[in-house]
Formats: structure tokens, sequence, C-alpha cells
């Protein structure tokens, strides 16, 4: 359906060209390209068209340009953010590591401070008996 209203729409264009360059066959110009070069006189209808053309050439070439800068341009972003994805999914794994790490570390604390707190209690126990041993009372 799109591709039949182009169709349509191109052909009314160029039919409204048509009728424009008919109406305008008189005065016929010739335009000066260079100092000494001169173009064969044409009427200035065709001459009107001719200049549209050629200005939609260039702006359409303008355009390509850019089109072509942000494809590039597209393309760089899309490698930087595969490269962050990747750095990122490296840091995930190194943060899971690390707290596995951290994890048997505490694991391993534990019984330390079991050790810590039983040196304590006895280190305690004796103090009590060599208390109760001064004092002579049970």
């Amino acid at each position: 359906m799109l591709v039949k209203l182009r169709i349509v729409l191109w052909l009314i264009i160029i039919a409204f060209v048509a009728y424009f360059v008919s109406l305008n066959m008189e005065p016929k110009v010739s335009v000066n390209i260079l100092p000494n070069i001169k173009t064969p006189a044409y009427p200035i209808g065709v001459l009107l068209v001719f200049s549209m053309v050629v200005g939609a050439v260039i702006v359409w070439a303008l355009s390509t340009i850019d089109w072509i800068n942000q494809k590039i341009e597209r393309r760089k972003l899309k490698r930087e953010v595969e490269e962050l994805r990747e750095e990122l999914s490296k840091c995930k794994k190194e943060n899971e590591e690390l707290k596995e790490k951290l994890d048997k570390l505490e694991g391993l604390r534990s019984p330390l401070d079991e050790v810590k707190i039983e040196e304590t209690e006895k280190s305690l126990e004796k103090e009590k008996t060599k208390e109760v041993e001064e004092s002579g009372s049970l």
C-alpha cells in the first residue's frame, strides 16, 4: 500500500514539473558557466527544474555523507559497549570469587575465635585459682 502511494505521489510531482516547464517555455536563457563558456539557450522552466534537481542531488550527497558518519560512529559505540559488557562480566566474576574467599576466611575465623575464647577462659580460671590459694578460702 505504501509503495503504491509513493508511486502516485511521484507521478503527481512529475506531472506538476511537466506542467511548470510547459508554462515557462519562453524566454529562452543561456547560462554563463565560466566567462568564456556559455550554455545554449534553454527555456527558463527547464533551467529551473535542472537547478532544483542539481540542488536535490547535492543535498542527497551531503545527507549520505552524514549517514555514513553516523553508521561509523554507531559501530564504534557498539564495540565500546561490548568491551564494557565484557569488562563488567569479568568484574562480576572477580567479585564472586572475592566473596567466596571472604566466606572461606570467615569460616576460618570462627575456630580461631573459639581458640582465643578458650585461652581467655583458661587464663581467667587460673587467675581465680590463684586468688583462692592466696586467700585460703574455697
